[in-house]
C-alpha cells in the first residue's frame, strides 16, 4: 500500500522574529479566541503547497529541487515583513496574514524553480498568483471578522522584522487536532 506525506516548501522564519510576531499575535489571540490563530511555530513563507505525494514522487520532487537549485544562481536575501492583509480582502478574510515588502521579486524567483521542479515530478501548477505572505489565521467560511479587529490590524505593522534567508525546506505536514505539525525532510541552501 502506497505511503503518503503531505508536503510543502517554503522559508523559515529565525527564533527571534517568531517570538516577536508571536507577542503581537498573543494578545488577539485572547481578544479573538474564535479564530484559528497560527502556532508561532509554524509561521513560515509558503513557496508551494504539494498536497498529498507518493513516496517516490517526493524523491522525484527532492531530487529535480536540488539540480534546479545547484544550476540557478541563488545566495541568501534579505526579507522584510510588511502590513497585515486578508485574503480574500480584509474586510472579509478566509486568511489574515502578513506581506512580504522586501524580497518578493526574489521569492517570486524561487517559487518558479520550486513550481518547475514539481512539474517535473507530477506536481500540479499552482494557476493563483503568487503572493507571499505568513499566515496568521484561520477564519471559518463566513464568520467574517469584527469590524474593531479589521481596524486593529490595519494598524499592526511588521515592517521592522528583517532577516536574511539561507534556506529553503522541504517540510511534511502532519494534520492533527491541536493543529499542523511540521518536519522537516530536506533542507536546501541558497
Amino acid at each position: 500500500m502506497p505511503v503518503f506525506i503531505r508536503a510543502f516548501v517554503c522559508i523559515e522564519i529565525p527564533e527571534e522574529e517568531r517570538k516577536k510576531i508571536a507577542s503581537v499575535l498573543s494578545l488577539l489571540k485572547k481578544e479573538y479566541p474564535n479564530l484559528k490563530w497560527v502556532a508561532p511555530s509554524g509561521l513560515h513563507v509558503t513557496l508551494k503547497f504539494c498536497g498529498e505525494l507518493q513516496e517516490d514522487q517526493l524523491q522525484l520532487f527532492s531530487f529535480s529541487l536540488e539540480k534546479s537549485l545547484g544550476e540557478a544562481v541563488t545566495k541568501p536575501f534579505q526579507i522584510r515583513l510588511g502590513s497585515i492583509g486578508g485574503f480574500p480582502s480584509l474586510r472579509s478574510p478566509r486568511v489574515l496574514w502578513v506581506g512580504v515588502s522586501e524580497g518578493a521579486p526574489v521569492l517570486e524567483e524561487l517559487k518558479n524553480i520550486v513550481e518547475a521542479s514539481g512539474f517535473s515530478a507530477g506536481l500540479e501548477k499552482e494557476e493563483r498568483p503568487f503572493h507571499p505572505h505568513l499566515t496568521l489565521a484561520r477564519i471559518r467560511y463566513g464568520k467574517g471578522v469584527p469590524q474593531e479587529l479589521e481596524e486593529r490590524l490595519k494598524k499592526i505593522d511588521f515592517s521592522g522584522l528583517r532577516w536574511e534567508a539561507h534556506q529553503m525546506i522541504l517540510m511534511r505536514s502532519q494534520l492533527r487536532p491541536e493543529g499542523p505539525f511540521y518536519t522537516p525532510l530536506e533542507t536546501y541552501s541558497l
